[in-house]
């Protein structure tokens, strides 16, 4: 998660500092961090899991060539069959086979989308959200561990938050990357006040304190 955070500010460095867009399972778009979406069947059917067209593609996505050092497959040329690789920096090794066929195990913010009311600030456009516009930046989640069988894309869907398997838990504590660059582990305290609905804007709103 910190190299996926430290590729994600090499990525700011050189797109006007916009951040990436976090990605949707219905639709891929050329700053998306990530590229591909699965439906709710095909995670909880283990017969789809080793299929070619199965999984998200971090070769298309806009960080890749800052995590890998290798050229991203161009959104042009997007073919599932042809992105089946496996990269450790965007996999959780406790997420089993589910995690291991999805190819990525870490979500960014989903109201990180430009589209989406969380991300209306001022200086945000198609391009993203702009890191000087983010109010509050130590506060607001940029990547979460997730866990594989919530994830119909590599986007964090806050106002799912109260369901209950959102996050992997590593010895009863879930890992995540602040928009400020910095990471922490929180526990159930911590988690159980970002989890409140009443609480959201303040860890996922980019225009809330």
């Amino acid at each position: 998660m910190r190299q996926l955070s430290t590729a994600t500010f090499l990525y700011l460095e050189d797109n006007d500092f916009y951040f990436p867009w976090p990605g949707e399972s219905n639709s891929n778009r050329d700053p998306d961090w990530v590229w591909g979406g699965e439906n709710n069947a095909n995670l909880s059917n283990p017969s789809a899991w080793g299929s070619p067209d199965f999984g998200f593609r971090a070769e298309g996505g806009s960080i890749y060539s800052y995590v890998t050092s290798m050229p991203r497959i161009a959104p042009s040329d997007y073919n599932k069959s042809k992105m089946t690789n496996n990269y450790p920096i965007y996999r959780c090794p406790s997420t089993g086979k589910l995690g291991e066929s999805l190819r990525v195990n870490f979500t960014m913010n989903g109201w990180m989308n430009p589209s989406l009311p969380g991300a209306f600030v001022p200086g945000s456009s198609e391009k993203g959200v702009m890191q000087t516009a983010v109010v509050n930046p130590t506060e607001k989640v940029l990547f979460a561990n997730s866990d594989p069988a919530m994830m119909r894309s590599a986007s964090l869907d806050p106002t799912m938050l109260g369901s209950a398997g959102v996050f992997v838990s590593h010895n009863g504590r879930v890992n995540l990357a602040f928009v400020d660059g910095h990471l922490d582990s929180l526990g159930p305290k911590d988690m159980s006040y970002l989890q409140k609905p009443s609480n959201r804007d303040h860890a996922f709103n980019m225009s809330q304190p």
